[in-house]
């Protein structure tokens, strides 16, 4: 058992809170989406076109960089269509699922019997590989290399994403099942982060055998294996941990059972602009208006996929992301105010405490997607470090950063940031710290 007590963080408590039942269980659309532009680290290469038919588990694309990391089709149909950006980038491919599906996909294993090796292979084969990640950089793993730790990712506190002690409850066998296999390619800890939330600890989490919990306060990121291996086991050099969001690896341990590919999640559907918050079991993929089935408000809305801080902004008529387990609906903030400054903003969320919602606020609080004001110089207001929980000073980073000196700021800190997003959203001066940050470990990473 480890102990950690953030230093930084914020919890920002927003309108549209999901309630704790799962209200809804989807129906399998009739169009997927595999989005490529979420796969952080890999090159695409194409090994389908549209119009063909594919069976679960065939290959969609590989990446050129590896070739072993392969990405497949979650279920059979066909390709209706591949999109392609700048410089004919892949963005994502779309597959009509409307037909029969299969009942099974490839042969079960048994998780006691496989060796390290046949199970790296069938999780590259399966297409299972992409849900584990690697720091630095939070990219798909390098089956290449062994990881020094991997974190379990069962603490989810950005405002109304999934809470884990609630989703996982009744998955011990299957969550059991994960760790054995995460115990056979790694000499080191798997860890986990664990928290009080809205709901308790499932006893059985805290007892698990062959894991180490990592209690801590509920504060985000601090679920964030980035930033729980910066306080606990900061990485050495030429060190690399990898992680996985615990529904995923339920999801690889249901496959090594069944031989089928797993790719239903509990999500959640929330913000101010849903008429009704919730929880929902659908599929990674799925299109935006599946979870808007109760509407939304009247209005220019926006949707992310994934969490406020972190997540991506998608068209109602598009498709969740690879990662995206939460949908937020949110306003846009198009519209002008009038004299803000001289406005006691009532309803108005202040990390720097200049409105008085800091004394006689609600309890929680409407977010749109307004900067509230254009981008200007730093003014070393020091509020992106008073957020940030692994102890970097954005505010110098980013200069160094935009001077081209990688090499300071890697001296800085730029490998252990987590891109939680906080920096960018406490900054006074609307500079978009995490984009930067992103960007340069973006080019650190390809030039290795």
């Amino acid at each position: 058992m480890v102990r950690m007590q953030l230093s930084g963080g914020y919890n920002l408590n927003l309108a549209g809170k999901p309630s704790l039942d799962i209200t809804t269980a989807l129906d399998l659309p009739s169009l997927i989406s595999v989005k490529a532009s979420d796969l952080q680290g890999i090159k695409p290469m194409m090994k389908v076109k549209e119009g063909d038919s594919v069976k679960a588990g065939d290959v969609l694309f590989i990446n050129k960089l590896n070739d072993k990391v392969k990405i497949v089709a979650p279920f059979d149909g066909t390709i209706k269509e591949i999109k392609r950006g700048n410089r004919r980038v892949l963005l994502e491919v779309i597959i009509d699922v409307s037909g029969k599906q299969s009942v099974s996909q490839f042969k079960s294993r048994s998780i006691d019997e496989i060796s390290e090796n046949d199970l790296i292979n069938h999780l590259l084969d399966t297409g299972s590989w992409a849900f584990i990640r690697q720091y630095p950089y939070n990219v798909i793993a390098d089956p290449e290399l062994r990881p020094r730790d991997i974190y379990i990712e069962t603490l989810t506190n950005e405002p109304h994403v999934p809470d884990m002690n609630f989703v996982i409850k009744d998955q011990q066998e299957a969550f059991e099942k994960g760790v054995q296999l995460l115990k056979k390619i790694t000499p080191g800890n798997i860890f986990m982060g664990l928290a009080n939330t809205e709901v308790e600890i499932p006893e059985w989490l805290r007892s698990l055998k062959d894991t180490t919990p990592v209690y801590t306060n509920n504060i985000y990121p601090a679920g964030e294996a980035a930033v729980q291996s910066y306080n606990i086991a900061p990485m050495k050099k030429d060190e690399v941990i990898w992680h996985i969001n615990a529904q995923d690896l339920i999801a690889i341990a249901n496959l090594f059972d069944s031989g089928k590919l797993d790719y239903s999640r509990v999500m959640t559907v929330s913000g101010s602009c849903v008429n009704k918050a919730k929880y929902i079991k659908t599929y990674i993929g799925s299109p935006v208006k599946t979870f808007l089935k109760d509407g939304v408000s009247s209005g220019e809305n926006r949707c992310i996929s994934g969490g406020i801080f972190t997540g991506l902004k998608i068209e109602q008529d598009g498709y969740m992301g690879f990662y995206g387990h939460s949908l937020h609906v949110i306003q846009e903030g198009v519209e002008r105010e009038f004299l803000p400054f001289q406005r006691p903003g009532f309803e108005k969320a202040s990390f720097s405490r200049v409105f008085l919602s800091t004394f006689f606020g609600p309890e929680s609080f409407v977010q749109t997607s307004s900067q509230m004001g254009e981008e200007r110089a730093c003014i070393a207001c020091s509020h992106c470090e008073d957020v940030c929980p692994v102890d970097i000073k954005p505010q110098f980073l980013f200069k160094t950063i935009l001077a081209e000196d990688y090499s300071m700021a890697e001296k800085l800190g730029v490998k252990d940031c987590s891109l939680c997003g906080l920096c960018t959203y406490v900054c006074p001066s609307k500079i978009d710290l995490d984009e930067i940050i992103s960007s340069a470990q973006q080019f650190l990473h390809k030039e290795g």
